[in-house]
């Protein structure tokens, strides 16, 4: 590896607002874990590497209260939002007690019929039988109550618009952005984000073409997301390089998707010349330069994805979810032409059972892939004992196997470069 250049670790967070001091706890963990993986003899090497984060948490946020505040003014009152969550906790407040009252109701009926004659075992094991049946019975005729009670009463005269309103939040801040990244401009934004990171080790670029696949002109870099963050990156970084965003084009051979609509708009540029100029025209070409520079020098040698719905996004392009080798079609060139010598590709996608956004990847990618280990991505499954859904989906930003893992990939690439 030359001395002068780094190995880049970009990290790219999901959906919703972020801690940054978890964020920066584990990249501190990561290195200490490369640091590890690494052993005194290859320490140096640490110097080599660079940790990236690229924070788009707040880019919406402007956006997100300005629609709770034009359709729901109430629902983003401090206020209003207090009032609802009291009257929410009264409603499962009642019903816990009632619960509780059942059975007591139960047990204490059943003492005054024994104090007035009614038999009672009189061994202790046959007391606490005689107890725990009379404790079930009660419970059971409470749930028959107050299942009634909800069909016919409850159900239909409790608050549930009061009571779902507070998921508004959680639908403007954090479900809202996976909309957003559906559309051209939001998408643009969050990948903007990711490509500031970046610039301070990027050279401007003049021109498109991509430089000769000698090792020396090409930074390397490892990419690691979680939840939406992971497409952000395999859109971004992997696929917008490959064959499945490459054609054949009239404006030179095979080029790139980015490169065809560079060239697209500067022909629509050029065809406006006696019309006032377009800020939307320019402003997007001036992003898609950006992209098409650091795909000219960036190679992605190693990737980690951890919560990633990217086999769930790859259902929005039918001609690629009928595929399951689709290895061939994010396989980076310098990998393809043998320019990285020891350098073999990794990419491990972490996944917990009880994360509904996090989804394998094998499936998907892996038929045919000869290359090393036999497998293009790696699904780890996560063991970690959560609560539900949403703790498991941001369980692996501690979880001492992820760290452990991508720490180990990490060094394996600094010490082949």
């Amino acid at each position: 590896m030359s001395p002068d250049r780094k190995l880049l670790f970009l990290l790219v967070h999901g959906i919703g607002p972020q801690c940054k001091e978890l964020h920066v706890k584990f990249l501190e963990s990561v290195k200490e874990a490369v640091r590890k993986h690494l052993g005194p003899d290859k320490a140096g090497l640490m110097d080599r590497l660079e940790m990236l984060r690229a924070d788009w948490s707040g880019i919406f946020k402007n956006q997100e209260d300005g629609w709770l505040k034009a359709l729901f003014p109430k629902y983003d009152d401090r206020k209003d939002k207090a009032k609802r969550t009291r009257k929410f906790g009264w409603i499962a407040a009642s019903i816990l007690l009632v619960a509780a009252i059942g059975p007591s109701i139960a047990i204490y009926v059943f003492e005054a019929l024994h104090r007035k004659g009614m038999w009672f075992p009189h061994s202790t094991t046959g007391q606490a039988v005689c107890y725990l049946l009379v404790w079930l019975a009660g419970a059971l005729l409470t749930a028959v109550v107050l299942g009634l009670a909800w069909k016919y009463f409850l159900g239909r005269r409790l608050p549930w618009g009061d009571v779902w309103s507070l998921g508004r939040d959680f639908e403007a801040h954090s479900a809202s952005d996976i909309i957003l990244y559906q559309s051209e401009k939001p998408r643009q934004k969050i990948q903007e984000v990711v490509l500031t990171a970046l610039d301070p080790f990027l050279a401007p670029q003049e021109g498109s073409n991509r430089p000769g696949c000698e090792e020396g002109q090409i930074i390397p870099i490892f990419l690691a997301g979680h939840s939406l963050g992971t497409v952000v990156i395999y859109d971004m970084l992997l696929g917008a390089r490959t064959e499945s965003w490459v054609c054949m084009s009239k404006i030179g051979g095979n080029v790139s998707a980015v490169k065809r609509e560079i060239a697209s708009l500067q022909a629509q540029s050029e065809t406006r010349d006696e019309l006032p100029p377009s800020d939307a025209i320019g402003k997007r070409l001036d992003f898609l330069r950006r992209v098409d520079n650091a795909n000219v020098q960036l190679t992605v040698v190693g990737m980690a994805t951890f919560g990633s719905p990217i086999s769930l996004f790859m259902f929005r392009k039918p001609e690629l979810a009928s595929r399951r080798n689709l290895w061939a079609l994010a396989h980076q060139p310098e990998f393809v032409k043998g320019v990285w010598g020891k350098v073999k590709w990794s990419w491990k996608n972490f996944w917990h059972a009880s994360d509904f956004v996090a989804h394998r990847l094998e499936p998907l990618f892996n038929e045919g892939y000869d290359g090393p280990g036999g497998k293009f991505v790696e699904d780890v499954r996560i063991w970690r004992r959560v609560k539900g859904p949403i703790t498991a989906h941001s369980c692996y930003w501690e979880e001492e196997r992820v760290i452990d893992q991508i720490g180990r990939q990490v060094a394996e690439c600094l010490k082949a470069l």
